[in-house]
């Protein structure tokens, strides 16, 4: 028994200067593609070949077509519980701020430069998102 493939190829037009001209229904094909992935958007884009900066656009210009044409806000801030330490719950005594996340897991955080890794953290975990 033998199987066919669809093979058909869409050839994409380019610009003056060499852009690619991706039609809207591929982009949302693509996008609808990164959706189910679970990847960030970085990594979604060079997988696929396509330049972030790109890729971004896309996603931005359909966050706004959803909304109506309207810049879509951010989501509003969801609370997590953190606590000041005061010295013995830090390594080698240090004070700091624990945030429970939840589930047992505790973050600890003892100066600026953890703090702002911290931040990206939650923000890659959805901490603070609906």
């Amino acid at each position: 028994m033998t199987t066919t493939k669809d093979t058909r190829l869409e050839i994409l037009k380019q610009d003056g200067i060499g852009r690619v001209r991706t039609p809207r229904a591929l982009q949302e094909a693509i996008l609808q593609e990164y959706d189910r992935s679970g990847m960030s958007g970085q990594q979604f884009a060079q997988l696929h070949g396509i330049k972030y900066q790109t890729f971004a656009t896309w996603v931005q210009k359909r966050r706004k077509r959803k909304a109506g044409g309207h810049a879509v806000s951010s989501p509003p801030v969801r609370w997590v519980e953190a606590e000041v330490g005061g010295g013995g719950g830090m390594q080698g005594g240090r004070s700091g701020l624990v945030v429970e996340l939840g589930r047992g897991t505790l973050l600890r955080v003892g100066d600026e430069l953890e703090a702002k890794l911290a931040a990206v953290l939650l923000g890659h975990l959805g901490v603070g998102r609906c």
